[in-house]
């Protein structure tokens, strides 16, 4: 049923005037009169009397009229809905963070700073492809891994340098820095999981160091950092991951060997897909707030 000709109905029921609906819809009375001609045939029954010029909604007509005036208010409420929706998106950002735990206080931060903007997180692994993006919806992907991907744009975050972490009470925080790590050969280190990007990266720096620990301990990443806190264990971790889940328990030392083997931070999004003011204003957050912060 065509819904421009149940449009002329509708204001021809009011009006009860074929030119007065024209005028009233800004189209010529013919048109008028040959949509409700064809809605007519469609139903099989007159819907108006016509009385001299007038057009006198008759019984037909009486009763169909509330079923076209709630199909407009259906179709209202759905402009509506679709019009919350898009404000809604438009304050929206949706992103991925490994080991989110580290970065609580820059949420916070930009929940402070933007309170109309909703965030949705999630703490997951992107692939090679980043084809997390449009697995799960997001608008950026933070990650240190290389994602190779031609159809998705990136910026760099920060450098962060990988450190060895020990108790405050270790015979070597509090030596001069920087250490050699084969100074630690016979510690316990806590290993992240094979899986873990973070792990792997850590594995390939200490194949190219010539570095094999004598003693460690596979764990996921919330329990390796609540053993260390037990104490007598030692782990390889960022300068920013030592800072934000461990200052109370731990020393920071710069290792020599690792200089080279600085991670980067970097931001995804896709190159073609235009950015919601929410993950506009989350993207320049993170250059302002990160962008100098080269620990």
């Amino acid at each position: 049923m065509n819904l421009l000709h149940l449009e002329y109905f509708r204001a021809l029921a009011d009006t009860q005037h074929v030119q007065k609906t024209g005028e009233h819809l800004h189209v010529s009375p013919s048109a008028i009169s040959t949509g409700i001609r064809s809605l007519e045939q469609e139903l099989g029954v007159q819907l108006f009397d016509r009385v001299g010029r007038n057009m006198k909604l008759n019984e037909y007509g009486k009763v169909f009229l509330p079923y076209v005036e709630d199909v407009f208010s259906s179709l209202q409420k759905g402009v509506g809905a679709v019009q919350a929706a898009r404000d809604q998106q438009q304050h929206r950002v949706s992103f991925s963070i490994a080991d989110a735990a580290l970065y609580i206080g820059l949420v916070s931060q930009f929940r402070e700073q933007y309170p109309d903007v909703l965030i949705r997180q999630l703490n997951r692994l992107p692939d090679r492809q980043g084809k997390l993006l449009d697995q799960a919806d997001l608008d950026f992907i933070m990650t240190s891994q290389e994602i190779e991907n031609c159809t998705l744009d990136s910026c760099v975050l920060f450098e962060e340098q990988m450190v060895v972490a020990v108790p405050p009470d270790h015979p070597l925080a509090s030596a001069e820095p920087p250490r050699s790590i084969f100074e630690f050969q016979d510690e316990i280190f806590l290993m992240r999981t094979k899986p873990d990007y973070f792990q792997q990266r850590v594995d390939w720096m200490l194949n190219e160091i010539g570095f094999h620990p004598t003693y460690a301990m596979e764990m996921d990443s919330i329990l390796r950092y609540r053993m260390f806190e037990r104490g007598g264990y030692t782990l390889i971790t960022t300068q920013r991951s030592q800072e934000n889940e461990i200052p109370h328990c731990s020393v920071a030392i710069p290792i020599q060997e690792f200089a080279p083997f600085s991670l980067t931070k970097k931001l995804y999004w896709k190159k073609d897909v235009p950015l919601s003011p929410g993950a506009l204003k989350f993207k320049a957050f993170l250059l302002e707030t990160l962008g100098d912060d080269q620990t």
